[in-house]
């Protein structure tokens, strides 16, 4: 969760976060006023209407 939470999207960055013990942390919290996650593979909210 920590790996895709901070966009890490390599082998050598969730290896760190393991070797960290950074996944037993808890992960900053994203507010309202945080800008959305685009990504093509993230539908949109009409996707469910």
């Amino acid at each position: 969760m920590r790996a895709i939470d901070i966009g890490a999207r390599t082998y050598g960055s969730v290896k760190s976060i393991l070797a960290n013990n950074l996944e037993r942390r808890p992960s900053p919290k994203r507010t309202a006023d945080d800008p959305p996650i685009l990504h093509p593979n993230i539908p949109g909210p009409r996707y469910y209407n």
